[in-house]
């Protein structure tokens, strides 16, 4: 039956006798043998999911060296690979994308563009370019806008405006790249070629919600507060992405949007009424105290607090504790503590208690 099965759906080929027989007792019976076993596959990979996302990836990865080699497949690498970049464990995703090409399997396409991302965030433009020029072709995998996008943030994080525009002219410009583009043509001092660029997307009407805000981001980056604000304007006639707001907004803080990014936030939540999730204020801060600007991250939490209505969660209050003692600001934590104690009745100590599900950003 197993040789029927793997002749019908060729990607199960891979399965030995032993998988097999793991599977055949549960399939047997089934009315489609083969969406039976692709059900099984999936559940693995939804184990493997909430150990991620409970325990972290060292506990998944734990998990991984407990599976026969002959039960791995390319989804539980790229479920892996993904999760580490996510959390920007990028050296553990290094790791296991060349353990996965090492044992003969294939990666997706979402995760080479995570990989192109991950690089370019670490600043290691070169083995970006590597994975988009050498391994797309290697592995037959076509090139996406998000892998375009990713590339093109790579050369932004490395100061590398010129490639950045060379390259923009070969990609397939989406609605990605595009966004991406806006931000390196506003930060190189291109604003006229940056508006030009935002007039087409709009004309075209392919646009969102992501390129409006970084639109208006870069133009209050320059203090040309007057233009951010008619854009964002344009948020009270268009459909809102709600649903990845926050992860918008949480890569404008990584872009160094930090005052821009909480002016924004007001405008959101004062004129359009919407909510703000804590987790866009958390990645304020932790980039006002990765700059050492610790009076800013005070600032930003006592406006939480106050303007926003909303008390900070464990999570903020650990990437504080933590951010705070790693530059050597115990003293300076101390007065905060005291502070938000007698003011708030907040005890960010209690807050900060040790949680193994619980971490703050890496540094």
């Amino acid at each position: 039956m197993f040789r029927s099965l793997t002749r019908r759906c060729p990607h199960l080929r891979s399965y030995t006798k032993e998988v097999a027989e793991k599977y055949i007792p549960s399939v047997k019976h089934a009315k489609n043998p083969i969406s039976e076993v692709e059900r099984l596959r999936r559940r693995e990979g939804n184990v493997l999911r909430r150990k991620l996302a409970l325990h972290g990836s060292s506990a998944a990865e734990k998990y991984l060296s407990s599976v026969p080699e002959n039960m791995m497949d390319e989804a539980k690498y790229n479920i892996m690979i993904h999760h580490m970049v996510s959390r920007e464990e990028y050296a553990k995703a290094q790791s296991m994308f060349e353990k996965m090409v090492q044992n003969g399997f294939k990666p997706s396409a979402r995760t080479m563009g995570s990989l192109i991302n991950a690089f370019g965030t670490t600043k290691n433009v070169a083995k970006a370019e590597h994975i988009y020029y050498k391994l797309l072709p290697l592995f037959n995998i076509e090139s996406t806008d998000f892998m375009d996008k990713a590339l093109l943030q790579a050369y932004f994080e490395n100061g590398k405006f010129n490639h950045a525009k060379q390259f923009y002219q070969k990609s397939k410009q989406g609605v990605y790249s595009n966004t991406i583009m806006l931000r390196i043509l506003l930060r190189s001092g291109s604003v006229s070629e940056g508006e030009k660029l935002f007039q087409n997307m709009v004309e075209k009407k392919e646009y969102d919600t992501a390129s409006i805000l970084e639109m208006a981001a870069g133009y209050f980056h320059l203090d040309m507060n007057a233009k951010g604000l008619k854009v964002l304007q344009m948020l009270e006639a268009s459909q809102i992405d709600l649903q990845n707001l926050t992860g918008v907004m949480e890569m404008l803080t990584k872009a160094g949007y930090l005052d821009e990014a909480i002016r924004i936030a007001g405008y959101l939540y004062f004129k359009l009424n919407i909510l703000i999730h804590i987790k866009v204020f958390t990645s304020i801060i932790y980039g006002y105290i990765t700059s050492r600007k610790f009076g800013h991250a005070e600032r930003v939490l006592m406006l939480l607090i106050e303007e926003f209505k909303t008390e900070p969660d464990r999570f903020t209050m650990k990437t504080i504790c933590d951010g705070y003692r790693r530059n050597g600001k115990q003293k300076q934590l101390e007065k905060l503590h005291e502070k938000l104690l007698e003011k708030y009745k907040i005890d960010i100590f209690a807050m900060d208690e040790q949680d193994p599900t619980l971490m703050s950003p890496a540094p």
